[in-house]
């Protein structure tokens, strides 16, 4: 339909490589971190519009429903307008981002995230401690990421002793000692990786083995 309506107004065989051509460079033809987000239908969108200015011009539209299309339009735009102002409200920082994610998603791993960076972000410690916490038994402790996260938590909260252990766990994963790369492959942000820099500092950056206790046969078998 798009090829006949561009043989009719060339217009619209630019609009329509206005639409498909951003889409390519994130179809995953070769695979990228994020597979799909609605930020990538920005560009696309601009298509979009510039297919429907080509229609409110077609010949076949009468003026009487040209001037009723374009009513119609300006109501839309104003509609879109306000509902886009209202939703700017829940991009204002990281936190209230999260907290309206995460209700709708709750099976979303980046929400859960996201939601615990949010709270350490806000300085609302406990509440990142259980968020990333959460986390961590969903993924089953998996993710090498979220012990590091839980590790700066505790860390900013004066529990070295804890940080240390999931540190210990973090690193594990060599990925863990090199923040630089984790930032270049954008599995964090900046500031998360200065974060993890600390920690490599402070904590080292090489896996621990588990040092051995002293337990008792009855407090053994207390354990099992």
């Amino acid at each position: 339909a798009g090829a006949l309506a561009a043989r009719q107004d060339r217009r619209l065989l630019f609009a329509f490589a206005v639409v498909l051509l951003p889409l390519i460079a994130v179809s995953n033809l070769i695979p990228i971190y994020r597979p799909f987000a609605d930020r990538y239908l920005y560009y696309p969108m601009v298509g979009v519009a510039i297919v429907v200015a080509c229609l409110l011009e077609a010949p076949w539209l009468s003026a009487d429903g040209r001037r009723r299309a374009n009513w119609a339009c300006l109501a839309a735009v104003v509609a879109l307008g306000l509902t886009c102002s209202r939703r700017e409200q829940v991009w204002r920082d990281e936190l209230a981002l999260w907290t309206d994610t995460y209700p709708k998603n709750q099976a979303s791993i980046s929400a859960m995230v996201g939601l615990a960076n949010g709270f350490l972000v806000a300085g609302q410690l406990e509440e990142a401690e259980k968020a990333i916490q959460k986390v961590i038994l969903f993924t089953k402790g998996d993710m090498a990421m979220h012990w590091g996260i839980l590790a700066v938590i505790l860390d900013d909260m004066g529990r070295e002793e804890p940080a240390r252990r999931a540190w210990n766990i973090a690193v594990e994963r060599p990925s863990m000692r090199d923040p630089d790369r984790l930032l270049a492959e954008l599995y964090c942000e900046r500031e998360m990786a200065d974060r993890l820099r600390a920690m490599i500092a402070k904590y080292g950056n090489r896996h621990e083995p588990a040092k051995p206790q002293n337990v008792a046969p009855q407090a053994e078998e207390g354990n099992r």
